[in-house]
């Protein structure tokens, strides 16, 4: 009987399977079948035989890694810049506020009533003993504070009463507070214009912080007074006189005559001079990159990008919070480049306003086929 069994087998008669045990036929097509795209960009076109059975545990560290790579077919093309420039601002580096106008609330950051009009003139008054103001400078430099206020005039006021303003500018970081002024006014002369140096030492990349203060109130007179007010500001400028604003403002989209002096944007080219940026209105989300194909400017010269987001929540916090509104200032491109990709600092998975800025720092630069990137 045993005999019998051991020629049955020598015959070739398959042995029956372990009990608990079901056989899988072999799979005739498995060597020729393609792997998945993410090993394929790491292994090749065809599957290693070492991935047909347990991978040791390093090299299934690799393939793990290699299948969460970033594909670069998956790229996927959000915003094409240069073609976008219509709707793009250009316009001088620095800040310039219609106070009393409705665009200019963005930057208002406290110590300020609601919007108002004299004749021709929008204002907004001041409440309280300080006033605080955001002011965007890219490129640090030296530059003049110039604006336009009204006194607020206590009643039976004597003729010598003067309102001094205060300004303190303080850094994004705030490591650096700089005393300016002071600014006098008269109370009942009306709107005054003034002006203040300000120093490049006293400025840093990004979201400055201009601090009013005021040296008496209504309440000082008036302690029952509905609204504090101390001066009615009609326009705040932080500004460099070395960028003509009419002239950043007016470009052709692809070059030809009627180019501003700040130079045009030809098409897939677009020039920045100094003292100028170029602002885009952007949906963005959480993944998408800014990738420009070459940079072109000096070796001691260097592209100063920012970010802005125009909902809470959208950015990192940075020293001074990342509140709305505040340009979040990334790594600087310095010199000539090729292919550079900057991964933006965007929270959000849905889409979310945002604002990205260029500004040159140096005698100027030159962009080509600048585009916004994402995952598809």
């Amino acid at each position: 009987m045993r005999d019998r069994a051991r020629r049955k087998h020598a015959i070739g008669a398959p042995r029956d399977p372990a009990p608990g045990r079901r056989d899988v036929p072999p799979d005739p097509l498995a060597q020729h079948r393609p792997a998945p795209a993410h090993l394929r960009r790491c292994f090749g076109r065809r599957r290693p035989a070492s991935l047909r059975r347990p991978l040791p545990p390093l090299l299934f560290a690799a393939a793990l890694g290699c299948g969460l790579a970033e594909d670069p077919a998956s790229e996927a093309l959000r915003y094409d810049l240069l073609a976008s420039l219509p709707a793009a601002v250009r316009e001088c580096d620095g800040t310039v506020l219609d106070v009393g106008s409705q665009p200019a609330r963005e930057a208002l950051l406290s110590g300020f009533s609601w919007n108002e009009r004299s004749g021709e003139e929008s204002f907004a008054w001041s409440v309280g003993p300080r006033s605080e103001v955001r002011t965007t400078v890219l490129v640090p430099r030296p530059m003049r504070l110039r604006g336009r206020a009204l006194a607020w005039a206590p009643p039976g006021a004597p003729p010598t009463l003067r309102q001094t303003v205060s300004p303190t500018l303080i850094s994004p970081a705030g490591s650096i507070v700089t005393a300016l002024g002071p600014i006098s006014l008269v109370p009942g002369a009306g709107f005054e214009d003034f002006e203040l140096e300000v120093d490049a030492a006293a400025l840093g990349a990004g979201a400055n912080r201009l601090v009013f203060g005021y040296s008496f109130t209504r309440h000082s007179f008036e302690p029952d007074a509905e609204r504090d007010l101390a001066v009615g500001w009609s326009a705040v400028r932080l500004e460099d006189d070395s960028c003509d604003p009419s002239a950043a403002a007016s470009w052709s989209v692809d070059g030809g005559e009627g180019e501003g002096a700040g130079g045009a944007a030809e098409r897939g080219i677009l020039r920045l001079g100094r003292g100028e940026r170029v602002a885009w209105p952007l949906e963005l989300r959480r993944g998408d990159r800014l990738v420009i194909e070459r940079v072109d400017q000096r070796a001691v010269d260097a592209l100063v990008v920012a970010i802005v987001a125009l909902e809470p929540g959208r950015l990192p916090e940075s020293p001074d919070g990342g509140s709305v509104g505040e340009a979040i200032v990334l790594p600087e491109i310095i010199g000539p480049q090729r292919r550079v990709e900057i991964a933006l600092p965007v929270r959000a998975g849905r889409w979310a306003p945002h604002r990205l800025m260029l500004a040159p720092r140096g005698g100027g630069v030159v962009l080509r086929a600048a585009r916004i990137v994402g995952s598809s």
